[in-house]
């Protein structure tokens, strides 16, 4: 009766429940580990980038992709499973957190000439062409390698076409399902984090602080200055802890008079920091005290926390 209860390791039961938590180890041992957050970068050169990637974690700095794209013109799938870029009439594509052969590229439509926007949404990759009269969205078909138009809009009258398509384009764009670099970047820029800062007085004092997810009593000491265009986060930028009269001064010039907007983000415990728009003179420091971890070189813009890849 005991062994009948506790489970006769003999029983065909037994032996089936055995094989079953064995291979549920032995599939959780092969699995790969959960990909921790890396740096992706762009090392310009005269006509071209050089992609790459940093893990604060490791140390580890070393090219994301083969050879060198020519513009920053780089995106992600929505689980940034592969990577896409654009290179001339092709969208290459290579995997991020997946593994394998890369994919091959896929050629533009030859009519298409050089693309107004493209993008991926659920069905696959899209295209849009322009001319001065109308705007095309094209889809790709995957199955049949192949490109089909997929809607059409007819642009009005000349002094009304640019806020027109600019219109529609919102519109089309609005069914992506994508992770372009330039969204993971405006992502970082300083009037993004306006909702997170604690003001000093009111709000017309400009200066204020965001406090750390990751770290109590510790964040970043910082001033807005306001424009046309709206609020923005500005250099100089200092690491602040509790009972620390002024911080430690991490990114800029404590004297500078110039306009210098700043754009930064977090990933426990890094926080990345470089100058607006396109993240340059980018820098890893620690969340814990604001020491250096990386500087990156010089040429280095286009800075954003994604998952390091596999």
């Amino acid at each position: 009766m005991r062994r009948a209860l506790l489970g006769d390791s003999r029983s065909p039961c037994a032996c089936a429940a055995q094989l079953l938590l064995r291979g549920l180890i032995l599939s959780l041992a092969a699995a790969p580990a959960s990909a921790g957050q890396c740096v992706f970068y762009l090392k310009a050169s005269t006509a071209s980038f050089e992609a790459r990637v940093y893990d604060p974690d490791s140390g580890k700095d070393r090219r994301a992709l083969p050879g060198r794209i020519p513009t920053a013109d780089v995106l992600w799938d929505h689980s940034y499973e592969k990577i896409y870029w654009l290179d001339g009439h092709l969208v290459k594509r290579a995997w991020w957190l997946g593994k394998g052969k890369a994919p091959w590229p896929v050629p533009l439509p030859e009519e298409l000439g050089k693309p107004y926007a493209w993008w991926l949404d659920w069905r696959g990759l899209k295209v849009v062409r322009r001319d001065p009269e109308k705007l095309e969205l094209w889809e790709h078909v995957a199955a049949k390698k192949t490109w089909r138009m997929f809607e059409r809009e007819r642009l009005l009258e000349p002094a009304t076409r640019d806020r027109q398509a600019s219109s529609v384009l919102y519109d089309w764009n609005s069914r992506r399902r994508d992770k372009p670099l330039q969204e993971l970047l405006a992502g970082m820029q300083g009037n993004s984090h306006l909702h997170e800062i604690r003001w000093n007085g009111t709000r017309e004092s400009g200066t204020g602080w965001i406090a750390f997810y990751g770290q109590d009593g510790c964040g970043l000491r910082v001033q807005v200055t306001r424009d046309d265009a709206g609020a923005h986060v500005v250099a100089p930028l200092y690491h602040w802890c509790e009972k620390q009269e002024k911080g430690t001064l991490i990114f800029g010039e404590p004297d500078s008079l110039g306009f210098a907007p700043v754009s930064f983000g977090e990933a426990s415990p890094w926080l990345l920091v470089g100058g607006e728009p396109s993240m340059n003179d980018p820098k890893v420091l620690k969340l814990k005290n604001g020491a250096v971890r990386k500087t990156f070189p010089v040429g280095a813009t286009h800075a954003v926390w994604i998952p390091c890849p596999r």
